[in-house]
């Protein structure tokens, strides 16, 4: 039996039917991301990959990569972070999720090296099957600011574990929540030293940051190159995206940095889509900047996601984010014997929300 699907690479004829298959998938910020996202970054233009329905001449599917300089240990590689993986609805069920991470794979290792990643947990299954690897795993990390958020976390959390939920329940949610908010104001003493240091907007990137990165950048981890370019492109010039980019100065100068962040504010949290720190003492003055900002806007708390054994991890704890109990797998899928795939494999991730394609990534803290 003839096969009905044609797979293979985007070509430019059938770039308006591309857009509408993208715009099925994603509404009307289809065109404005194609051009941001697809032709403008930095790093490289995406490769994508469709397909085509035989006898109706329809794309149905397709998937991407979006190139991404990636620094394992001092080396630096070309890789690629997958997404806009799509089949239509009508056309599920028929292995052709499968068949285009396969020609996915098969563009792997020469010009890019490895594709990485956390995908929605069906489109994992389906890249296990292929070949990817889940070598890491990453985890939200929520700093409570306000008793009302322990609160409603404490019972959330308890709900059917027996005496411990039945005993948190028993508390009046006002006493727990005047509790917690007598103890991190306690508890915010110890971080006294570190205040003071300002956060200055961002509007421009400029070589300042070229110059952190290379003074920053985790050696003992992987993480995607946070360069000039990069970040001017990802954060500043998005369109339709209202994240802060926020710059944490050295001390006693402004011309020199010690880190960033960018963040936004959703559903009465702050969220940190991405941070980049030269210190760990650099980490615990921005976060208690970011603490600071979030309480002068009345939040309930601040997050963000890492690797759970990346960088920072332990110095944010010590600073008062506190692990969610959901995981999100994160994976690599590289032709066999790649061995920049096994080398970012075998490390932890610098990885963070803004990492990823869209600065709307999921978020279940």
């Amino acid at each position: 039996m003839a096969d009905e699907f044609a797979i293979g690479t985007l070509e430019p004829q059938s770039l308006d039917a591309f857009l509408d298959l993208l715009a099925h998938y994603l509404g009307p910020v289809a065109a404005p991301r194609y051009r941001w996202l697809y032709l403008g970054n930095p790093h490289g233009t995406a490769r994508t990959y469709v397909v085509r329905h035989r006898p109706s001449g329809r794309l149905v599917g397709c998937t991407s990569l979006f190139p991404r300089r990636v620094a394992i240990g001092d080396r630096v590689v070309l890789a690629a972070l997958g997404g806009d993986a799509y089949v239509l609805p009508e056309m599920r069920r028929r292995g052709l999720a499968r068949r285009l991470h396969e020609e996915t794979r098969a563009a792997l290792g020469g010009e890019l090296a490895f594709m990485f990643g956390p995908p929605a947990p069906d489109n994992l299954r389906v890249l296990m099957r292929v070949g990817a690897r889940q070598v890491r795993t990453l985890r939200h990390f929520t700093c409570p600011l306000r008793g009302a958020w322990v609160g409603r976390w404490l019972r959330q959390r308890s709900a059917g574990h027996g005496i411990l939920g039945r005993l948190v329940h028993m508390v009046p949610p006002a006493v727990l929540e005047s509790t917690f908010d007598c103890l991190e104001r306690a508890a915010a003493l110890r971080f006294a030293a570190h205040r003071g240091r300002p956060l200055l907007p961002v509007e421009r990137v400029d070589d300042r940051w070229d110059d952190l990165w290379e003074r920053a950048r985790p050696r003992g981890a992987v993480a995607p190159v946070r360069d000039s370019a990069y970040l001017q492109w990802r954060f500043l010039d998005q369109p339709g995206q209202d994240v802060r980019m926020l710059a944490l100065p050295s001390p006693g100068s402004t011309r020199q940095l010690s880190g960033y962040a960018v963040i936004d504010t959703c559903h009465g949290r702050l969220t940190i889509y991405d941070l980049l720190c030269e210190r760990w003492e650099d980490v615990v003055a921005l976060a208690e900047g970011l603490r600071q900002i979030a309480r002068n806007q009345n939040l309930d708390a601040a997050t963000l996601r890492l690797d759970q054994g990346g960088p920072y991890v332990a110095v944010l704890l010590w600073a008062g984010f506190l692990p969610t109990p959901k995981p999100v797998p994160f994976q690599i899928l590289a032709p066999p014997g790649s061995l920049a795939a096994a080398q970012a494999g075998a490390l932890p991730w610098l990885f963070t929300l803004g990492d990823e394609d869209w600065s709307g990534a999921a978020l279940n803290p």
